[in-house]
This record gives C-alpha cells, structure tokens and sequence, in this order.
C-alpha cells in the first residue's frame, strides 16, 4: 500500500465543517452507544470529543454539561446531529428542548462516506491519497 495514510473519520468533518450563521456550532455524531462531539466558536475549534450514552438523559446531561463547561451559550448555538440507522430524528427531538437552532447533519459532508453508521467501529480509515 503505497501512498496511504489514516485518517480519523471526525477529521473529514473538521476539514469539511459546515458554516451557520449562528456565534457556535455544534455537531453529535452518533453510532450506536458512542457519541462524538464538535463545538466551534466561529472558525476556532472548542472540543471535539467522543463518549458513550446508554440512555438520553445520559446523553443531554453530557451535551448541556460539556457547553456549560466550555462556556459556550447553546441560544448562540447552532446544534447539526447524525445518527446512525435513521437516528437522526430521535437526536433531533432529543437535542431540541436545549437548543433555538437544531438541524441534521447532511452525509455529503463527509467526504466518501454516504452515512456516518460507521464512524466509531473503524476508528481510523484508510484512505488511498491519489499519486
């Protein structure tokens, strides 16, 4: 395999990530019980984490707390959810109640992959990078 290197599946996202016109941005990706989390202040990189979530209110007391933390007002958010399996409608009634501005993440946004089912069982990807 020449010419290859890994690449973490949450990097395509950062390098991909989408605007609003809202102060913050926030992306949850979810794959099964895991969960990533990308916040950004205008164009600079707060978080970007990963976490597991057996129940909702696990996964809105981990969300509502890591914006407290940072300091980062979710009024001012901008808040983009993808799950896997069609979950993108339960994370988006989930989310909602906390958030003024929730909207699903689109695929397209991850270059190569048409749905983020599988971003937490590879972990890293191997990805070919043209000669």
């Amino acid at each position: 395999f020449r010419n290859v290197s890994w690449t973490h599946p949450v990097a395509s996202v950062l390098n991909q990530f989408p605007t609003s016109e809202k102060q913050n941005t926030g992306i949850l990706l979810q794959s099964g019980s895991n969960f990533y989390l990308i916040v950004k202040r205008k164009s600079q990189l707060l978080l970007a984490n990963c976490f597991s979530a057996e129940h909702d209110t696990d996964l809105v007391y981990i969300v509502l707390n890591t914006f407290r933390q940072l300091g980062v007002s979710r009024s001012l958010t901008h808040m983009m959810v993808a799950g896997g399996m069609g979950n993108n409608k339960r994370l988006t009634e989930i989310v909602t109640p906390y958030f003024s501005v929730v909207s699903e993440l689109k695929a397209a946004v991850i270059p190569g992959q048409s749905n983020i089912e599988n971003i937490s069982h590879t972990h890293l990807v191997l990805a070919a990078k043209p000669d």
